[in-house]
């Protein structure tokens, strides 16, 4: 069945299996009954409110628009979640397909193979992982450059942080862990 074509009803129950929930436990956490919410799922019911439907994405942990399959737009950018670069990411992912596109790579060098097969095993490890948000994602990856020892101001502007200062708030839990790591090290080092 291809996502495009699902209904709401059948958004929200593919939401709740990749959960692990029957209908009760889905029910129980909106506080709303099994025979509503098996209406919702047939679309013998219309799901209209969008307050009920954002109720329904935060307790299933997704995004409106996975329930929808439209576009959302929350009422602040900071709710956003990245919609609003999907433009610049299309118009992006058309040039660099059009010829002449290959000129916004100019003066790169091409990935060694080895490189790219690299990205693919992390790709099909990242896949194996539960639905993780772009936000979420954006800080596995500052969270692992962290703990891999990347300086703080190289991971600062990967995020596009204006400061490291940003950086060292935002993940100092990362960074205490690192340096507790550090300490470890000199000790064994030392002999202790």
């Amino acid at each position: 069945m291809a996502t495009e074509h699902l209904t709401k009803g059948q958004r929200i129950a593919r939401a709740r299996h990749r959960k692990g929930w029957d209908q009760a436990a889905l029910a129980e956490k909106i506080g709303r009954s099994v025979s509503w919410l098996s209406k919702v799922e047939n679309e013998r019911m219309p799901l209209d409110r969008m307050s009920v439907v954002g109720q329904l994405a935060e307790v299933l942990g997704v995004e409106v628009s996975e329930l929808t399959g439209q576009p959302y737009r929350h009422e602040s950018a900071d709710l956003d979640s990245g919609h609003a670069a999907i433009p610049g990411l299309r118009l992006a992912l058309q040039q660099a397909t059009m010829p002449g596109g290959a000129a916004l790579l100019a003066g790169r060098q091409p990935r060694s193979l080895d490189e790219l097969e690299a990205h693919v095993r992390l790709a099909e490890q990242l896949r194996k992982l539960p639905h993780a948000r772009l936000h979420d994602l954006r800080h596995i990856h500052a969270t692992t450059l962290l703990l891999a020892g990347v300086p703080v101001h190289v991971v600062a502007a990967r995020l596009g942080h204006a400061d490291p200062s940003i950086t060292l708030r935002v993940y100092a839990h990362v960074v205490r862990a690192a340096e507790a790591s550090a300490a470890d090290v000199f000790a064994q080092a030392i002999g202790e």
